[in-house]
């Protein structure tokens, strides 16, 4: 990794922490219609018409995605371009040459994932979670306690991740593994933390059933839904193995 893509990395953290400052908002009326309601800062949401407004986290999830986008682009385009092999090189030689290998691909995404858009979703996703539970704190000290914990165990997965993210940046040779680890990890904080929730709270059994239905099946399938994908990924990639050969 030379400077400029250090640069890049940098910009794109830089540019994602402000879209998550100053977010997209909307408000759902009681007949249903969505009134979008611009941007604002993220502490000092919009009104209308006595309603306050919530985050737009489809529109924000697009634009962080965009913006990863572009910056892996920017990323792969700056990459400081290699001497080509001399013409008496051999067919050996060519051949191995050609075979996908580096920090690029979908491997650049899995990286950009791990360090920059997993970690700001989730933040995003603590912050509206927070606003959801906070007005009950004061009647269930229980449901504060484990909102506490949840969040505990959300920045651990996603420390975790980062952390793993990192090794892949640097060409860890245990980098892949440190992979698959968060992967387990993370999929077993989205079942078993969603349920130790639901014990830690206290809640009635029509709320633990009503979370289960809507925020719990939501949180299961966001983490199994990477998990598969990426795990598949790791297993037979030809870069990954090309570009960790000692998995």
């Amino acid at each position: 990794m030379n400077s400029t893509q250090k640069v890049i990395l940098f910009a794109v953290a830089a540019v994602i922490t402000a879209m998550l400052a100053y977010p997209p908002f909307q408000v759902i009326d009681k007949l249903n219609v969505t009134h979008n309601m611009g941007y604002s800062w993220l502490l000092e949401p919009p009104r209308r018409l006595g309603i306050s407004a919530t985050v737009n986290s489809q529109m924000l999830m697009v634009q962080i995605i965009a913006v990863a986008f572009l910056g892996g682009i920017l990323f792969l385009a700056s990459k400081t371009i290699k001497k080509k092999p001399s013409e008496s090189a051999s067919p050996t030689t060519d051949a191995s040459n050609s075979l996908p290998c580096g920090i690029g691909g979908w491997l650049l995404f899995l990286c950009i994932s791990l360090t920059i858009i997993t970690p700001a979703y989730a933040a995003l996703s603590l912050f509206m979670f927070w606003r959801e539970v906070s007005p009950f704190f004061s009647n269930n000290p229980d449901l504060r306690t484990a909102f506490h914990f949840f969040v505990a165990g959300s920045v651990f997965v996603c420390g975790y991740g980062v952390y793993a993210g990192y090794r892949l940046w640097v060409l860890k040779s245990d980098a892949v593994a440190k992979a698959k680890t968060y992967l387990w990890i993370s999929l077993c904080f989205s079942v078993f933390g969603t349920i130790a929730f639901i014990v830690m709270a206290d809640l009635p059994t029509t709320g633990a059933l009503a979370y289960l239905q809507t925020a719990g099946i939501k949180d299961v399938l966001k983490g199994f839904i990477p998990f598969a994908i990426w795990y598949a990924y790791l297993k037979s990639s030809k870069r990954v193995r090309n570009t960790y050969p000692l998995l």
